[in-house]
């Protein structure tokens, strides 16, 4: 990764040297080990704060929300998909944004990790090769990065952002059969049946009960959501209330069904939401049935083009129309 480091570096500096920006949006090394923290370099003096490497898992597109400034941001390819998504939603105005795209190996999941080191502290870790070695209660642990991955990124199509002012370290750009021997380790068995216009069976259900139950409504997964951006969300709305303030286990269901319909066609499965709750509840579950809904009867991919229209904001003689009965 010293290569790709360096260039980041050299980029932010020229930029902000050149007064292209008045900021560069990456991350640099946190005080929590498995994850880097955002980094806001203003000048040139400050670039080598800058890193990158498989720690780099926030979705970078929150801060760009609404934010007035020049900046430029270091983008993998689920930050390239949500920008796209909040340029077509106007939230982001593409004259004032450098996208310098950088090709992602895939981001390790802190959650993998810790319960391969049986739950303890991680005090450190570190790649080495296809290794990742990790130090927990004073103990060294190893494991295949592979098997460390985000369920995002083992499922990711797009890991090099197909969407960029710039893009650096060509020679390690990621094509999509780099990947194909990951995409059949889901444990959805139901990825890849048809969708039918039918209720959840009582097995769904049942999975998402358990998975609300978990909820604490601590609301890291919308505020980690570059999506999620309402000035006053559902789950906060006191006239009239949606969703009771408490973890009780109906407002739960509502408050993910709710937060997931929300989504629909938005949703660019960085995998954010999951790796910022702390009790572990699979936020992704419903957001990629609904975006496999979407893409099947619409033939639409959130942040594939930035020129098509989403599903929901736009109309076609060919849309289905199988919602409507003669009941």
């Amino acid at each position: 990764m010293n290569r790709i480091v360096a260039q980041i570096r050299e980029t932010a500096r020229r930029l902000l040297d050149e007064r292209r920006v008045e900021l560069v949006l990456g991350f640099e090394t946190g005080p929590v080990a498995l994850r880097n923290a955002p980094c806001f370099v203003r000048s040139s003096d400050e670039v080598d704060r800058l890193t990158w490497d498989r720690f780099c898992g926030i979705n970078l597109a929150v801060f760009l929300n609404g934010n007035p400034r020049r900046i430029a941001i270091v983008a993998k390819g689920c930050d390239s998909r949500a920008i796209i998504g909040l340029l077509k939603e106007r939230r982001i105005v593409r004259d004032r944004l450098v996208i310098v795209a950088v090709p992602c190996q895939g981001m390790v999941d802190r959650a993998k990790v810790e319960r391969r080191v049986g739950g303890g502290e991680i005090e450190a870790a570190r790649i080495e090769g296809e290794k990742i070695i990790m130090v927990a209660g004073g103990k060294t642990f190893e494991a295949s990065v592979k098997e460390m991955l985000r369920d995002s990124c083992r499922e990711c199509s797009t890991p090099t952002p197909a969407y960029y002012d710039l893009l650096l370290d060509v020679g390690q750009v990621v094509n999509l059969s780099d990947l194909s021997d990951l995409s059949d380790l889901s444990d959805r068995s139901d990825r890849h049946r048809p969708i039918q216009p039918t209720l959840l069976p009582p097995e769904r259900w049942r999975r998402f009960e358990a998975e609300a139950a978990k909820c604490i409504r601590c609301y890291a997964c919308r505020n980690v959501c570059p999506l999620c951006y309402c000035r006053e969300c559902c789950g906060d709305q006191t006239n009239p209330r949606w969703i009771g303030a408490s973890p009780d286990p109906s407002d739960n269901q509502m408050y993910l069904l709710m937060r997931a319909l929300h989504l629909a066609g938005r949703c660019v499965d960085c995998g954010a939401c999951v790796e910022a709750c702390p009790v572990g509840v699979d936020v992704r579950h419903l957001c990629k049935r609904l975006e496999r809904e979407v893409r099947e009867r619409f033939g639409y991919v959130s942040g594939a083009d930035p020129n098509e229209k989403p599903p929901l904001a736009s109309f076609s003689l060919s849309d289905p129309e199988d919602y409507i009965t003669d009941v």
